[in-house]
C-alpha cells in the first residue's frame, strides 16, 4: 500500500477528485478482503484472469466512495491513476467487466459473507467509534435502530421496482445500523412493494448477532411502527437484546393505552417535555 504525504498548500493546480480515496484504500488494506475474493472460484472466469475479482470489488468500492453508482461511470477512472493507486488497484476494469463480473459474483453466497465480515472486523480493529443513546447508572446502551428506506426509481424497468408505501415507484431497501454515528450492521435490497415486516425475525437476528462484537453496552433495538409483531418481540427475549418497538394502534384507542399506563405504571419526568404526562409501565 502506498503512502500519501499530506500537505497543506496554496495552488493552482487542478484539484482531482479521487484524493479522499487514499484512506479508502488504506482502510481496504487493513482487510483480508482481497486474499478472501480472490479465492472465490466462477465456473466462466478463468483462474489466470487478467482483471481480478479484487480489482472489480475494490473499484466499485471507489465509485460509491465518490458518490457513482452507475457501473459506466468507472470508464471515467480507467487512465485516472490516482484512483487506481489510492485503491490499490492493479486493473481498472472496463463497464462490461464491472458488471458482469459484480453479476457473477453475486450469485454465490460467500460474496456476502465476506464482505460483511470483514466490514464488521474492519470496525472492531480500527476502534471505531460506537456512541451509546442512553446511561443508567454503569450501564449503558448502544442503539441498533431497524428500518426500511423506500428508493425513488420511477421511470425504470429495473428488476424489482414496484409500488412502495410512499407512494412512489422504486425498491424498499431494509436497513439496520449500530451507534449514533449509524455504521450499517445489516442491509438487504427489497422491492418496492415488499411489507417491511416480511423476513424480518430472520433480518432482525443477524443484525442483532453483528452488532454485539461491536460493543461493550447492551444493545437497544429500534423500530417503527410497522415492525410491531410478536416475532420480533421473540427475537429480542431470544437474543437478550432491549427493545423499543413503536406501537401499532391498527384500532385501539389512544385513550384506552393511557388509562392502562395511568393504572398500571408508573408516572416519570424526564424533565425534557414540559406539559406531558409519561408512564413507565
Amino acid at each position: 500500500m502506498k503512502d500519501f504525504p499530506i500537505r497543506f498548500v496554496l495552488t493552482d493546480e487542478a484539484i482531482t477528485p479521487s484524493a479522499g480515496l487514499a484512506l479508502v484504500g488504506y482502510l481496504l488494506h487493513q482487510t483480508k478482503l482481497d486474499k478472501r475474493v480472490n479465492a472465490l472460484r466462477l465456473p466462466t472466469v478463468r483462474r489466470d484472469v487478467h482483471i481480478s475479482h479484487s480489482d472489480v470489488i475494490r473499484s466499485m468500492i471507489g465509485l460509491l466512495a465518490t458518490g457513482k453508482t452507475d457501473f459506466d461511470h468507472i470508464e471515467a477512472y480507467r487512465q485516472d491513476d490516482i484512483f487506481s493507486t489510492s485503491m490499490g488497484i492493479r486493473h481498472v476494469p472496463s463497464s462490461p467487466t464491472l458488471r458482469q463480473r459484480l453479476d457473477q459474483l453475486a450469485c454465490l453466497p460467500m460474496t456476502e459473507t465476506i464482505i460483511w465480515e470483514e466490514s464488521m472486523r474492519l470496525l472492531v480493529r480500527q476502534h471505531a467509534t460506537l456512541s451509546a443513546c442512553w446511561t443508567k447508572g454503569k450501564t449503558t446502551w448502544l442503539p441498533l435502530d431497524i428500518d426500511a428506506s423506500p428508493f425513488d426509481n420511477s421511470d425504470t424497468k429495473k428488476e424489482g421496482v414496484s409500488r412502495t408505501y410512499k407512494g412512489f415507484d422504486g425498491f424498499t431497501p431494509l436497513f439496520a445500523y449500530a451507534g449514533k454515528e449509524g455504521y450499517i450492521v445489516h442491509a438487504e435490497l427489497r422491492p418496492g412493494k415488499q411489507h417491511v415486516q416480511d423476513n424480518m425475525p430472520s433480518f432482525l437476528t443477524t443484525a442483532i448477532r453483528r452488532a454485539r462484537p461491536l460493543t461493550s453496552s447492551r444493545l437497544l433495538v429500534r423500530m417503527d411502527a410497522g415492525n410491531d409483531a410478536e416475532a420480533n418481540v421473540h427475537v429480542c427475549l431470544k437474543e437478550d437484546v432491549d427493545f423499543v418497538i413503536k406501537r401499532n394502534l391498527r384500532r385501539e384507542s389512544k385513550a384506552l393505552w393511557f388509562q392502562i399506563a395511568s393504572q398500571k405504571g408508573r408516572r416519570v419526568d424526564d424533565g425534557q417535555t414540559e406539559g406531558v404526562q409519561t408512564y413507565e409501565l
